[in-house]
């Protein structure tokens, strides 16, 4: 995913969720971000110092992970929607 679809992704669970990184996490993830829904979700987690699977309530860490999954999914079909044309 791009950096600015990161960076819009961290805004919703910012303002959302509450869940509001750290300036270094947010750098870290728009750099290297990791390449699935699940493990970004988990990251995200973890930035806000808690265990994906202990310290939060599993409502939230789906809403989180769902979130995740969403705008994944948007930046994928956006980037098959600019290379269409390439394929043809």
């Amino acid at each position: 995913m791009p950096p600015d679809k990161i960076a819009e992704l961290l805004t919703e669970l910012c303002v959302v969720l509450g869940f509001c990184l750290p300036p270094d996490a947010i750098t870290r993830l728009k750099s290297e971000p990791p390449s699935d829904a699940d493990k970004f979700a988990a990251a995200v987690i973890r930035a806000e110092g808690l265990d994906p699977y202990d310290e939060i309530p599993l409502h939230m860490r789906r809403d989180i992970r769902n979130r995740v999954a969403r705008h994944f999914r948007d930046a994928e079909d956006e980037y098959y929607r600019q290379h269409e044309s390439d394929v043809a």
